[in-house]
């Protein structure tokens, strides 16, 4: 049975192990953004990456977020406390 969570999204209750990928996969793309931060302030390059590289992880960062607050109050309750909203 699939339940709602007030926004128009179906949200069905996460395994801790999906929960966690989509923690390490947001510390990823955090780490990617920082980098690409720091190569425009013209720190250290490590590579270019092209446009649809960008555009690839930037997506991949949202859909993790998203799915993150998504997270019904049963599994937000699992979290460590300070973690309850994952921005």
């Amino acid at each position: 049975m699939t339940e709602h969570d007030g926004r128009g999204h179906d949200v069905r209750d996460l395994t801790q192990a999906e929960i966690e990928d989509l923690r390490h996969d947001k510390k990823e793309m955090t780490k990617v953004f920082r980098r690409m931060a720091a190569e425009r302030q013209g720190e250290h390059a490590v590579r270019d990456l092209t446009q649809s590289e960008i555009e690839a992880l930037r997506q991949d960062k949202r859909d993790a977020i998203r799915r993150l607050n998504e997270l019904s109050a049963k599994e937000r309750a699992r979290l460590p406390r300070g973690r309850r909203r994952i921005d």
